[in-house]
């Protein structure tokens, strides 16, 4: 048995990266060839991976690193290399040494314009709601004004704008059906004003946070919408799962329309990241990696959801026997 052995591996933090200080390349997975070095008496010498592309085997044909340990070219992959079904056809893995969850991260929430609090105490839907009513109340005035005097001294009581502003009323109505309206349109008038001036009081003294994209659903919302666009590494796994998954969930056909202008892959997790500043864009990727390159934790969010769970090995070309010594290290 060939006790030199070659493994290959891709830039990725913080599981192999240059160090700048020391000008040589350091990461978990690092470590963890060192400590196989020593354990198993072998030659485990590291090589840098031409391509940055951990692979995948949608053909039989595989591509980056696992189409290396296919065609014999290096023995083993590792980098955070991720364990699937298609992979572990065509390689063999070691027992998992770490668990991941890809998900997605979004630019953190700003504090609110304090200048936009007069409209913020209420959503768009409520403002929506208020303009109909008071254009419905200006064209019953109008067409009250040809009924009978009876319902004159009703128009004043229709004057949406002066309820809503406090202003009292001097007409008592003679009708009980009258009566019943204006007591239902004071009573909604106290609630909105009290409710206005509560939320717009807290706006403008402690202004808070914008809403910010936690969840599959608002994510998936929000791209169907148009409000947002997501992004992720080119021929990742993720990737090539949506493509071919035939009844895709809205959430996965969503993520698919975006992708397809090609404009939202990113090279890196620092691209992505980068990415994210705008406040309109989503980078998916494992947490490990992508929290590895986040410089200030205060300028990102992470969303509390998760499409998958992922969980790293050691890949190994086949045949190469040394999987039962690798898993009792």
């Amino acid at each position: 048995m060939n006790d030199s052995l070659t493994v290959v591996m891709a830039r990725s933090t913080p599981f192999y990266f240059m160090k700048e200080t020391a000008g040589a390349y350091e990461g978990v997975d690092v470590l963890i060839v060192s400590a196989l070095n020593q354990a198993l008496r072998k030659n485990f010498s590291i090589r840098a991976s031409p391509e940055r592309s951990w692979g995948s085997c949608t053909t039989g044909n595989c591509t980056g690193m696992i189409g290396m340990l296919q065609r014999k070219v290096f023995d083993l992959a590792m980098s955070g290399m991720s364990i699937s079904y298609d992979r572990r056809r065509y390689v063999d893995f070691s027992f998992p040494y770490l668990l991941d969850r890809l998900t997605f991260v979004v630019r953190a929430p700003r504090v609110v314009n304090p200048s936009d609090a007069i409209i913020k105490p209420f959503e768009a839907e409520v403002w929506e709601y208020l303009i109909f009513v008071i254009v419905i109340s200006i064209i019953i005035r109008q067409l009250a004004r040809l009924m009978p005097s009876v319902f004159h001294d009703f128009l004043d009581v229709l004057d949406i704008f002066s309820i809503l502003l406090g202003k009292g009323q001097i007409h008592v109505p003679e009708l009980l059906s009258q009566g019943m309206v204006v007591c239902s349109w004071l009573v909604i008038s106290l609630v909105l004003s009290t409710c206005y001036s509560g939320v717009l009081f807290s706006s403008m003294t402690r202004p808070g946070l914008e809403e910010v994209v936690n969840t599959i659903p608002e994510l998936t919302k929000a791209l169907m919408d148009k409000r947002m666009d997501c992004g992720t590494l080119k021929n990742t796994h993720l990737e090539k799962s949506l493509q071919q998954d035939r009844s895709p969930k809205p959430f996965e056909r969503a993520i698919l329309d975006s992708l397809k202008s090609g404009e939202n892959y990113v090279d890196s997790d620092v691209a992505g990241l980068e990415r994210c500043k705008s406040g309109r864009f989503a980078y998916i990727g494992e947490y490990i990696g992508i929290a590895a390159d986040v410089e200030d934790t205060g300028t990102v969010t992470f969303a509390d959801d998760s499409f998958q769970l992922i969980l790293y090995g050691v890949a190994m070309r086949q045949q190469l026997d040394i999987t039962e010594e690798l898993n009792l290290v």
